[in-house]
This record gives C-alpha cells, sequence and structure tokens, in this order.
C-alpha cells in the first residue's frame, strides 16, 4: 500500500508530549490497530503531541505496517499529532516504504506527563520465551 502522501512528523517535535505510547514486541495488524485505538482514547488537548516510540519493535510483518498507516491516517484526520520513533535502520526502512516519517528519540520525549506501555507478543510463536 502506497499512500498518495507521506504521514509526516510533527511540526513542533521540541514541544514536550503530552503522552508516549511504547510498544513492545512484532508490528503486526492487531498491534497497530490496538496502538491508534491508545491512541484515540489517550488523546491530548488540542494543539499538545503524541509520541509513538517503536524503538523496540520489530516490523517483519508488512501487513502490520499498511495498519499502522491506515491508523495514524485516521489519527492525523481527527487533528491528533502523532511523532513515530524509530531506531533501527530497519524499522526506519519499513516505515519510509509505507511513507511514514521517523525520528530518532528526543531528550525531551522521555518527560512526557503520561506514558503508556503496550506489551504484545510475538507474530512467531516459535520466538515466544516459556
Amino acid at each position: 500500500m502506497v499512500a498518495p502522501t507521506a504521514f509526516p512528523a510533527s511540526l513542533s517535535p521540541f514541544v514536550r508530549p503530552a503522552i508516549v505510547i511504547e510498544l513492545i514486541g512484532d508490528l503486526d495488524r492487531m498491534a497497530a490497530r490496538s496502538i491508534t485505538e491508545a491512541a484515540g482514547r489517550l488523546a491530548p488537548d488540542e494543539g499538545e503531541r503524541i509520541v509513538l516510540d517503536l524503538q523496540r519493535t520489530n516490523m517483519s510483518d508488512h501487513g502490520g505496517v499498511a495498519a499502522l498507516l491506515r491508523g495514524l491516517t485516521e489519527l492525523r484526520r481527527r487533528c491528533i499529532d502523532v511523532d513515530v520513533v524509530a531506531a533501527s535502520k530497519r524499522s526506519r526502512t519499513a516505515l519510509a516504504a509505507a511513507r511514514i516519517r521517523a525520528r530518532a528519540l528526543l531528550p525531551g520525549d522521555r518527560d512526557a506527563r503520561r506514558r503508556h506501555v503496550m506489551i504484545v507478543r510475538n507474530a512467531d510463536p516459535e520466538r515466544e520465551c516459556a
């Protein structure tokens, strides 16, 4: 799936975020849907932003990245400002292929008023720890 325009990064990434949502695990369709639902429920006041931290996320499922794009587009329509953070080159490449701009985590991102951590199961059951 190719978006007609890239999902932009925040216009003001140096402003303290209201909420940081961190995903740990695999980004599949269900996880992407859960992330965007959580972002919608936790949506801050107008003029504030959400940081979606995908630094500890595996993006091997293309369906998950496409579902994330759909969710981010819906949040954008609702005027919810979301910054996507990804650390690895592989993750940034997967996001860029879906035209989602990702950036590095900034020191101010750690000072969010609220932090929401989501831990999801691995999409590949063979990688699960007992």
